[in-house]
């Protein structure tokens, strides 16, 4: 048998060989060219990606530090009571001095290490502040809002009050007609009071134009990156850039067609073109192509496959020998073991190092097989009793919808919408709960399982509670443990509000940076005790390690925070992110974990 074995490994392997190298001659050099272009194409594409993920997160960056003065309850309150007090005429930070230290040290801290890069302004018709360290003029501020800039931005927030307005570049409008190279990218937020939904002016975050534009240089002087508006018109320029006609002829031909992702080989570039998420902005990147890499590639994996088929040959017939004078020993031992025979261990009685090495894996992989095999049994015993535990817990939960679809038609009955309101949004919730087979739902699911909840919350404290909702759609898809979102709501209304006195608020915000997505849940209470978190969290982590050890040892019961991070933790394996910190006024909890291309959740599956 070690013969015939021998000699079928040999054969087979060179036959192998020789083909993969025939086959290789003939169609190289048809698809060597196509090969490279696309090739050069998708690093291409990866290259616009990344720079233009760069871009969008400075656009973000500017974003979370417009929400941060939003929930920044010291400057609210500063900018409510000079719109509704204030009688003046001039600028209200001119004439309290102590006020614009005040909003003035607030931003500082909200800016942190970014005070260099970063300019925030707030201007209503009786204010305006400014980061900026050039003076401003109170009537160049007035003009600006009458028929310049703040005017169009003033106009346009109020096609879409609430989303951010990305504009730019500009000239620093707040300094008027200073001869200045410094120009901003903008992103400006209707600045509002969140109780009570009054209009308090305009919030801009700036940044530096050169900023944004440094993103974009490169150290190959055969790549071009420009950074397009949303007329496609090019915003950063090089020195001495050759490249700037044949580019906007290739926009100017390319108007409809040019599409985000695609790599296209011409005959002098290639072309990678891709719109920056969330804004108007494009990135466009051109590369010089060179025709030799054709002839240079293809005789190159030539000679590689010649020199490979030589030496696999001539190592085969000696490796073929090698391997075939122990499988024989190995077959005979392993015939003797069988599925009713695991406790049977593996002796070859070989000398071969490797061979010893096998007969221990294999003896421990028989161990792990027969442990694996009574973990299995235990598992579906403990899910066959929660099986019959759910069947009998779900006969209460039908009756209560049932009495509440009841009591929902008598009160349309009688003319009483609230109660029907409040019917309605308990049979949602309930309806919610009651899929016992589903240990997970949806980012999406879940956030509408909550907001029926925080809307019994608002009719049970009469409007003296708000909240405010925004989730990326691309998040909304990505799996969840069920009522987890739920359970850090009702821990704001246990904990957070008890010695808070009204009005209460709570914002919700779900986005996705890079490969993550992440849950922000934002309360004005009494804060939180971070020493307790970090307890919890670490527990988590324990129960997590130590799941190996067996369900029944992991006592998960309820659905208190403890819980639900553990069970995030298990659909994730652990790669998740959680934290929970006090703020001025509230509490910021953030959890979230990876969001895998295509990863898709099904509640009904």
């Amino acid at each position: 048998m070690p013969s015939s074995l021998h000699n079928r490994i040999f054969l087979m392997y060179s036959l192998l060989f020789v083909l993969v190298l025939t086959i290789a001659s003939v169609i190289i050099g048809v698809y060597a060219a196509d090969n490279i272009n696309r090739q050069a194409a998708a690093s291409l594409d990866a290259y616009s990606e990344n720079v233009g993920n760069q871009v969008r997160d400075k656009f973000q960056q500017m974003d979370r530090v417009s929400t941060r003065i939003l929930f920044s309850q010291n400057i609210m309150d500063i900018i409510s009571e000079i719109i509704v007090n204030y009688k003046g005429n001039q600028n209200y930070f001119d004439q309290n001095r102590d006020k614009f230290n005040v909003v003035f040290q607030n931003f500082l801290v909200i800016l942190g290490l970014d005070i260099s890069n970063t300019i925030i302004n707030i201007y209503n018709e009786k204010a305006f502040i400014s980061t900026s360290e050039m003076g401003v003029d109170w009537r160049i501020i007035r003009n600006a809002a009458e028929w310049g800039l703040l005017a169009d931005i003033r106009d346009n927030l109020k096609k879409n009050p609430n989303s951010p307005l990305l504009a730019g570049p500009h000239l620093p409008y707040w300094i008027g007609g200073v001869n200045t190279q410094a120009e901003y990218f903008s992103l400006s937020r209707r600045l509002y009071d969140l109780p009570t939904g009054r209009d308090l002016g305009i919030l801009q975050v700036l940044k530096k134009r050169s900023e944004i534009e440094s993103l974009c240089g490169s150290s190959d002087e055969t790549i071009r990156i420009y950074l397009l508006d949303a007329d496609r018109n090019i915003i950063n320029h090089y020195s001495d850039d050759g490249f700037i006609p044949d580019a906007q002829s290739i926009l100017a031909e390319y108007s409809e067609g040019l599409n985000s992702g695609r790599g296209a080989g011409g005959e002098d570039y290639i072309l990678s073109f891709r719109k920056i998420d969330g804004s108007d902005y494009s990135i466009f990147v051109m590369q010089r192509y060179h025709s030799g890499l054709v002839f240079v590639y293809f005789g190159t994996i030539l000679i590689a496959v010649v020199s490979l088929l030589i030496v696999t040959v001539s190592l085969n017939l000696l490796v073929s020998r090698y391997l075939t004078r122990p499988l024989d020993e190995v077959i005979n031992a392993m015939q003797h073991v069988t599925r009713d025979n695991l406790e049977m261990n593996i002796d070859f009685h070989s000398s071969t190092e490797d061979l010893k090495q096998l007969q221990q894996f294999y003896n421990e992989m028989l161990s792990r097989v027969k442990e694996a095999m009574n973990q299995t049994l235990q598992s579906r015993l403990n899910e066959r009793e929660a099986y019959y535990l759910a069947l009998q817990s779900q006969i209460s939960p039908h009756f209560l919808y049932n009495c509440i679809s009841s009591i929902n038609s008598i009160a349309y009955e009688n003319d009483v919408p609230q109660i029907a309101d409040i019917c309605e949004l308990l049979s949602n919730m309930l309806r919610y709960v009651m899929k016992f087979d589903l240990e997970n739902s949806t980012i999406s699911e879940e956030l509408e399982y909550t907001c029926n909840y925080l809307k019994l919350m608002q009719i049970r404290y009469s409007n003296e509670f708000m909240f405010a909702v925004h989730i990326d759609e691309k998040c909304g898809a990505c799996p969840i443990p069920r009522l987890m979102l739920q359970t850090i709501a009702e821990n704001c209304f246990k904990h957070a509000f008890i010695n808070t006195p009204f009005p209460w608020s709570i914002n919700i915000n779900i986005f996705s940076e890079g490969d993550t997505w992440t849950v922000e849940l934002i309360d004005n209470g009494c804060g939180i005790d971070t020493k307790r978190v970090e307890r919890i969290i670490g527990r988590s982590q324990a129960l997590f390690d130590n799941m190996l050890s067996g369900i029944g040892e992991m006592h998960l019961g309820g659905l208190g925070l403890l819980n639900s991070i553990t069970r995030l933790r298990l659909l994730y394996n652990n790669k998740i992110h959680f934290s929970a910190r006090p703020l001025y006024h509230g509490t910021i909890v953030r959890f979230g974990g990876e969001m895998h291309e295509g990863q898709i959740y099904r509640s009904d599956s």
